[in-house]
């Protein structure tokens, strides 16, 4: 090889001369101990709710049982250094920063930390000039029309409070977090609800919202500025859990016991990491979509991927429950509380 041509810089290249347990050991600040719970390094709790496991292929991976954190030595860095580790060019960060903290590869001297600095100061100046949307929601106090909306799945206050719904007054959109836009602004024939995703600062975190009452052709439905997995702070685990398709459905299934999650749109695969996370948590995983093309196109793939058994609630085909309802929010609303719990009584007991 000649003097200053390296190969490419990979995971094989380096995992070839250092290990997992280094890396995470590392930049978590701790040892490796695996199948022991331990205190998170990652957020203050006293509470030993993390843990080290080998998956079947070899990969070492790190949970945090509160949600906060699941992945591998890779994932950790990513987190460290707040960029997602399934962008191309910030896994490429993501390496060279490990290279550089273990000197290896290029980096085995200090003559090439500047080029270090140029990726770094490179990446960031492009992330910055694509940054996401920014909301700013001025929220207010849900009214009886609120109620008369939400009551129809089943839903009331408490459970939206606890789901981390926002009834909005006004809401503001920027890109630089300087120059606000008000895009809303509330009324009795159009309201807003913001579905909370963030879990730092209110007004710049994760929002997705939804404009129930908007049935138009061109009138936008929902805006968001984040693909985050809806109702996943809500998981506790269970016997069954369901993967549907909208957050309203995941509340409605809760007002009746039951844990669900919806991606951030029906078009939007589960991931990889999202579906471990709650094949961890449950004995059964199915899905409940729509009965339409993207419903059922969505549910092939999951069942396809990830052996996920459909469920719908709709005369129609495809492993159906053949009860006439799109959805299931659209069923309780169609035929009330007490029916929806006998019929999920019976289906429950067909999947356990």
């Amino acid at each position: 090889m000649k003097f200053g041509v390296f190969p490419t810089l990979n995971k094989d290249y380096i995992l070839k001369r250092i290990s997992q347990e280094q890396i995470f050991e590392h930049y978590l600040g701790i040892s490796v101990v695996i199948d022991k719970l331990v205190k998170s390094p990652l957020r203050k709790d006293d509470n030993p709710t993390c843990s080290f496991y080998y998956n079947i292929t070899g990969r070492l991976r790190f949970r945090d049982f509160s949600g906060h954190f699941w992945g591998d030595c890779f994932d950790i860095v990513a987190y460290i250094l707040k960029v997602d580790s399934k962008n191309k060019k910030a896994f490429q960060l993501i390496l060279h920063t490990i290279a550089k903290d273990f000197k290896i590869h290029k980096y085995e001297n200090n003559t090439e930390i500047h080029k270090y600095e140029n990726i770094t100061r490179n990446f960031f100046s492009k992330k910055k000039a694509k940054s996401k949307l920014i909301f700013k929601i001025i929220p207010r106090t849900y009214n009886y029309h609120d109620d008369d909306y939400w009551n129809k799945f089943n839903i009331n206050q408490n459970i939206l409070k606890h789901g981390k719904v926002y009834a909005a007054e006004e809401i503001y959109l920027s890109r630089d977090n300087y120059n606000f836009t008000r895009i809303y602004k509330y009324s009795l024939k159009d309201p807003a609800y913001c579905y909370y995703g963030g879990k730092g600062t209110f007004d710049i975190e994760d929002w997705k919202v939804y404009y129930p009452f908007r049935k138009n052709k061109g009138e936008q439905r929902f805006h968001t500025n984040s693909s985050f997995l809806q109702g996943k702070h809500l998981i506790i685990g269970d016997k069954v859990g369901i993967i549907t398709k909208a957050y309203k459905d995941v509340l409605s299934f809760r007002s009746f016991g039951l844990q669900a999650v919806a991606p951030s749109a029906e078009s939007v695969l589960l991931s990889q990491a999202d579906y471990e996370f709650m094949k961890d948590r449950f004995d059964v995983l199915i899905s409940c979509m729509d009965f339409d093309y993207a419903g059922i196109k969505m549910a092939q793939q999951l069942k396809y991927i990830y052996g996920i058994k459909p469920y719908m609630f709709t005369n129609g085909r495809f492993n159906t429950i053949n009860y006439g309802s799109k959805d299931f929010a659209e069923y309780v609303d169609n035929n009330g509380n007490k029916n929806t719990k006998q019929l999920l009584i019976k289906i429950y007991k067909t999947i356990i």
